[in-house]
């Protein structure tokens, strides 16, 4: 049961609510467009804003938000590459061993996330991204490699998370991170159409190996006879 800070005392109105957990959390995708559709909408109202100072301020949720939508689509990634890896697998065709599972852990490291991933999609024959993909998912990674930088000013150590005062382009980050979300976008179409082909020739299979056993003479063990 949800607390006060969540719930409105007065009348209802649904176009005040927004709908969670449950059967919501099921369907990744929302979970995992909803910090990239923030920090979109997050750019545009700093873009529009004559007000250098709010810029500057929504520029930490902004990466932030960008940032964390990329760790969760690799993360998403990696597991139908697996998946598609264990249906192709069952076909019996010879794509190479995955030396190890991934294990969904407390991980927010991009770099070795994406080699994660690369390792993968080449395994079940898919290409690697592009180089200009690659390049913008690990330039956000020198800046953040732990997921600290754009939530915190300071570092445990008491050292800054961005220590040299500089200029940032809000417009060129978001051009950017539209490019990767459509090739994360047609990477998962990719892996969930090759997915579903090996599963439906799997299962073509198996009823063609059904009706064949059903038309074999049945053999009578006791009278040692068809």
């Amino acid at each position: 049961m949800i607390n006060k800070t969540f719930s409105s005392s007065k009348q209802r109105n649904w176009q005040n609510e927004a709908m969670a957990g449950g059967k919501y959390l099921l369907d990744s995708n929302n979970h995992i467009h909803g910090y990239y559709k923030a920090a979109d909408i997050l750019v545009n109202s700093a873009l529009d804003s004559h007000i250098n100072r709010d810029r500057d301020m929504l520029f930490f949720p902004i990466v932030f938000n960008y940032r964390h939508y990329i760790e969760l689509s690799l993360k998403n990634l990696i597991e139908k590459s697996e998946d598609c890896y264990d249906a192709l697998e069952q076909t019996g065709s010879n794509y190479g061993s995955l030396k190890s599972r991934f294990k969904n852990n407390l991980n927010h490291h991009l770099k070795p996330l994406l080699n994660h991933l690369t390792e993968r999609l080449l395994l079940i024959g898919e290409v690697g991204f592009e180089e200009s993909i690659c390049e913008t998912i690990l330039d956000i990674h020198k800046l953040d490699p732990e997921s600290i930088t754009f939530r915190y000013p300071i570092k445990k150590k008491g050292d800054l998370t961005l220590p040299e005062q500089e200029s940032y382009d809000l417009k060129n980050i978001q051009e950017r991170m539209k490019i990767v979300k459509n090739s994360f976008e047609g990477a998962t179409i990719e892996l969930q159409v090759k997915t579903d082909l090996a599963l439906e020739w799997l299962s073509i299979q198996q009823e063609q190996i059904s009706e064949f056993e059903t038309e074999l003479p049945k053999y009578d063990f006791e009278n040692n006879c068809y």
